[in-house]
């Protein structure tokens, strides 16, 4: 699947020319987009158990399982929803994000630190890049709430085959 690089319209695989603004696509843009949308969904490609799950428990823990995803709230669900098998499973995501939030953050300080004392210019370049890489814990919590959302257990990539809660 390509997008014209002019209207960022769907176009299909075949064509070469965008069929909504007219733009020739040239095929080393198709090529180049579908590869990038490959690599997108071969990241996404993780594990899904929500047939191990019973309807009922979906239902009523969706509130628990998403407060998994939001950080150090991950202990409401841990404390009220122990027996939930559902809202376990997101609970053990929500946990291992949470945990290595936290090395993040305490790893970005301590460079931080050294390349401030270093330079004030390198200090700045490394921060900026040590905020955007942060960005990925943004994401993964994300695609967490939009897996809890729609009734889903599936693993978090990069994280999701840690088990810290059974």
């Amino acid at each position: 699947m390509a997008f014209c690089v002019e209207c960022s319209t769907k176009i299909e695989n075949n064509e070469m020319i965008c069929s909504y603004c007219g733009k020739e696509m040239k095929a080393e843009q198709n090529a180049k987009q579908e590869l990038f949308t490959e690599k997108i969904s071969s990241i996404n490609n993780t594990p899904d158990s929500t047939q191990d799950f019973d309807v009922e428990d979906i239902r009523d823990n969706k509130r628990m399982a998403l407060l998994s995803y939001l950080s150090w709230l991950v202990i409401i669900p841990l404390i009220s929803s122990p027996k939930s098998k559902y809202a376990r499973y997101h609970m053990n995501q929500g946990l291992v994000l949470a945990i290595l939030e936290i090395i993040w953050m305490i790893l970005t300080m301590i460079l931080n630190s050294i390349f401030f004392a270093i330079s004030w210019r390198l200090g700045s370049i490394v921060s900026t890049i040590f905020s955007v890489c942060s960005f990925t814990f943004l994401i993964l919590s994300i695609m967490g709430i939009i897996n809890v959302v729609n009734g889903k257990a599936k693993e978090l990539p990069f994280i999701g085959k840690f088990k810290l809660i059974k």
